[in-house]
């Protein structure tokens, strides 16, 4: 219960702030736009590109100008595919890692990956960078992952990712790690869901670094994904999805659904004043994507050089006066819609109206008593 004196809006607000002007600096960097995958969905158009020699040593000198006004680093690796860069992150980190311990502050990072490269050697040398976060994408059974994720010339990727976690689960000892597992769902997929996460239960369940995120194939853009229109889920909706994986009575836990009901969990990366990210050529863009709607500058022997022409995307992120101030769940998204499709379609996108009561069932019937579970920001 909530005592009535409480001003909660009052409260919300004094934890966006705290939130969005955080403690700590955050940079994606793509280490390359090349990828040794062709995936049915990606939006990506991939080329033979990676982060140059210039733009890494502006990185690094631009983290070093910075780091005095915040209490640490997180980068997060990105691409194209970022393994097929090791020595990239490699140098890039290992410089950063120096400076942070020098300064007494901290750095990690995360690396989103499509872990055919994810070897235990190479987990072994990422987690000297710091790495501690994987995401690794596997499409559910084999047939279905093969068929929407495989390399470049066509040849199937499943057994190679599946082997390399088998081989991480057993070879690689470090228990601060944690692996998620993310499964991009079509109509065609779904069916096997079941067989597919008791799988992966029988074979990490035990080993709590692993966990799970479901989410449904979306259109999000390029040219591909015109060929698999016909399975994506609309239809069916993130409702039904939901519903169907939480009575699936796993040891693995959805981790990554169930973490995006804490306080801000669904906020849009572009609204976080101190999260940047970095194209290889030293663009610097609000959204993942590296999309130019959102550029804001680029890195220029350390500086941020700001381009003042292309700050529309600041303009009214968060809903402080319309129907998000009273919605019960402002918490979680805290109003802070997409920029981008603001600022291309001149409309606001609710990240809540689909799937939520689906998701609260997700929480409650895959989360045992004994286990800590987030707090969910109901207001």
């Amino acid at each position: 219960m909530v005592d009535n004196k409480l001003n909660e809006t009052a409260v919300c607000n004094f934890k966006m702030a705290d939130l969005i002007f955080g403690r700590y600096l955050y940079l994606v960097i793509y280490v390359t736009e090349n990828c040794n995958f062709c995936c049915e969905y990606c939006f990506q158009q991939h080329q033979p590109k990676s982060l140059s020699q210039k733009t890494a040593e502006s990185i690094v000198k631009f983290v070093k100008r910075e780091l005095f006004k915040y209490q640490g680093v997180k980068i997060s690796w990105f691409g194209g595919e970022p393994l097929l860069e090791m020595d990239i992150i490699e140098e890039i980190s290992l410089q950063i890692k120096l400076a942070c311990r020098q300064s007494k502050k901290v750095f990690w990072a995360e690396v989103t990956t499509n872990g055919y490269l994810l070897t235990p050697e190479n987990m072994s040398r990422l987690i000297v960078c710091n790495v501690v976060d994987y995401t690794i994408t596997l499409d559910g059974l084999k047939e279905n992952h093969d068929k929407y994720r495989h390399t470049l010339d066509g040849q199937p990727s499943n057994d190679i990712i599946m082997g390399n976690l088998i081989s991480i689960r057993d070879l690689v000892h470090h228990s601060s790690v944690s692996i998620l597992i993310r499964t991009n769902v079509t109509k065609e997929s779904i069916m096997g869901l079941k067989k597919f996460y008791l799988t992966l239960d029988t074979l990490f369940g035990s080993d709590k670094r692993f966990s799970l995120l479901i989410k449904p194939v979306y259109d999000w853009g390029g040219t591909r994904i015109e060929n698999i229109k016909s399975v994506l889920l609309k239809d069916f909706g993130l409702d039904i999805l939901y519903k169907i994986v939480s009575e699936f009575n796993l040891q693995l836990k959805f981790w990554g659904n169930i973490n995006e009901l804490e306080f801000g969990g669904k906020v849009c990366h572009a609204c976080y004043a101190n999260r940047w990210t970095i194209g290889i050529d030293g663009q610097v863009s609000k959204c993942d994507t590296c999309s130019p709607v959102l550029s804001v500058g680029w890195l220029a022997d350390g500086m941020l050089i700001t381009d003042m022409a292309t700050l529309e995307w600041s303009n009214q992120i968060f809903d402080i006066e319309g129907k998000c101030i009273s919605c019960p769940l402002r918490g979680v998204c805290l109003g802070g819609t997409c920029p981008q499709k603001r600022i291309i379609y001149g409309t606001r996108v609710c990240f809540l109206e689909n799937g939520i009561n689906a998701l609260l069932s997700l929480v409650v019937n895959t989360i045992s008593e004994e286990e800590n579970i987030c707090t969910i920001s109901v207001m």
